[in-house]
């Protein structure tokens, strides 16, 4: 082992193997350098992007690392749903939109969900939420609406989503019908749409909301064809994982074969990521039905589209993708190739931070698995040590579902791992033990949210395919405002 690999190795040796510490400076750097010093790589600091590839956060890699577009690009296409934004208001809505910015419930909402405190910020958009609605705008319920919408799905609680969905239907027709434009259009859409995908974490797709939505897709002109594919391709995946009530799994392989060339036909210019997701179903199917040849030419179809990411929906799809990838290989006990798929993963969510919420953590979760299938166990501990400190919720934050899903996996990996490690003829399973204590501890705190986790598990509904048809946040959460 050269000199980088063993300082590399040494860097994960924390003080005490019973409790994760807090992590040092440069920690969250840790695994790349651990990673590519354990490959023979050679590394150089460095910034901003450069003709020796990716400088990744003050690191610059000497091999290529995952070609993405510039960074300063991430909005420059049209896509889906990126015309709701502010700068896209008529002069009266962006009036209400002002008005409403100066409530003081509003201003402090927005604080404490830059901060992470999403209950906290929930409490003060439904005050918000009660002051408008004494007004009688429709289009101020709407905003608080969507912004609740959004705080209760990451926090878990779908029963209060599905509220705030069905909220946003009535006061998005109201705003449309009152005055009609393609921004008002499109928010019928999404609300409908959406409200279609939020049935999905209940086990049942609602047919009707898809159809309604498809309905007024027909009225969006050239804006038209995409939404109708959203439509369909949020049918297809509810095939996938039997939440259609009229169309089963048997289905899906067929139609979403022919739904993927009709989204690469419509959508790879400009939405790539759509088409990208249809093919990514598509490897589902195929995979349940068991033509492992067909489901890995389907993932790397959807890894063509999104060759160069220039956006977190395209990003959030390689990820998955490679992560996918990685697995295949891991099943063949390909460890060579799965390590190289979840490096390109670990540094693609370096470049794309806000891609997935705790993307880096599944990253480092996926490299830690192949490390422990490569027999490298203190690394693959560094990793999931890494992984599970970073995930833990702290103070006031509340946890993300995504993010709790991911520490769920990460502490069932580490407790695996570590009931067959002995050092000195001493079992480390009771160190297992007590991090699955400490994630206990967590759901208990945060029930909601462990019981939004069991959902999507039982449902197989996935963080990047929300983020494709889901990429902006509520108008009052945007962070320029």
């Amino acid at each position: 082992m050269s000199q980088m690999a063993r300082s590399a190795v040494r860097a994960f040796l924390l003080p005490s193997p019973c409790f994760i510490s807090p992590a040092p400076l440069w920690a969250r750097h840790r695994h790349l350098l651990a990673l590519d010093a354990a490959r023979g790589k050679r590394w150089a600091t460095g910034g901003g992007y450069g003709a020796g590839g990716p400088r990744v956060s003050g690191l610059k890699w000497s091999v290529a690392g995952p070609r993405v577009a510039d960074p300063g690009l991430g909005w420059s296409r049209r896509h889906y749903r990126l015309i709701r934004d502010v700068g896209s208001l008529s002069p009266v809505s962006k009036g209400n939109f002002e008005n409403l910015l100066q409530l003081p419930e509003v201003h402090e909402g927005r604080t404490l969900y830059e901060e992470g405190k999403l209950a906290q910020a929930a409490q003060q958009f439904t005050r918000a939420d009660e002051i408008v609605t004494s007004m009688g705008v429709a289009e101020l319920r709407w905003l608080t609406s969507e912004t609740l919408v959004h705080l209760n799905a990451l926090m878990g609680d779908f029963n209060k989503e599905a509220q705030y969905r069905a909220a946003c239907i009535l006061y998005a027709e109201e705003v449309a019908e009152q005055a009609p434009s393609q921004h008002a259009s499109i928010g019928v859409f999404d609300a409908y749409h959406a409200a279609g995908i939020s049935g999905i974490k209940f086990g049942l797709l609602d047919t009707l909301n898809i159809d309604r939505a498809k309905e007024v897709a027909q009225q969006l002109g050239k804006d038209g064809p995409v939404h109708r594919h959203a439509c369909e391709l949020t049918e297809g995946m509810a095939m996938v994982n039997g939440s259609h009530p009229s169309s089963s799994a048997d289905q899906a392989s067929e139609y979403l074969s022919e739904l993927a060339e009709t989204c690469e036909r419509d959508c790879s210019e400009t939405n790539p990521a759509m088409a990208a997701a249809a093919y990514l179903f598509l490897s589902t199917a195929l995979a349940k039905s068991e033509d492992l040849q067909g489901a890995a030419s389907a993932v790397k179809s959807a890894m063509s589209l999104v060759e160069y990411p220039s956006s977190d929906a395209d990003a959030a799809i390689k990820v998955a993708a490679l992560c996918r990838m990685c697995d295949a290989h891991l099943a063949k006990d390909e460890v060579g190739p799965a390590n190289d798929a979840a490096a390109d993963a670990l540094k693609l969510a370096e470049t794309f931070p806000s891609a997935l919420a705790g993307g880096l953590e599944l990253c480092l979760l996926t490299m830690a698995r192949v490390r422990r299938a490569a027999g490298d166990f203190i690394i693959a501990e560094g990793l999931l040590r890494t992984c599970m400190a970073n995930l833990a919720p702290k103070g006031a934050v509340t946890p993300i579902v995504w993010k709790m899903l991911v520490l769920q996996d990460a502490t069932a990996v580490y407790a695996e791992m570590l009931e067959g490690i002995t050092i000195n003829n001493v079992s480390r399973e009771a160190e297992g033990e007590q991090a699955r204590a400490r994630l206990a501890e967590v759901e208990r705190k945060y029930p909601a949210t462990a019981r939004a986790c069991e959902a999507l598990r039982e449902t197989n509904l996935e963080q990047w395919y929300i983020r494709v048809m889901l990429p902006n946040p509520p108008l009052l959460l945007q962070a320029q405002i």
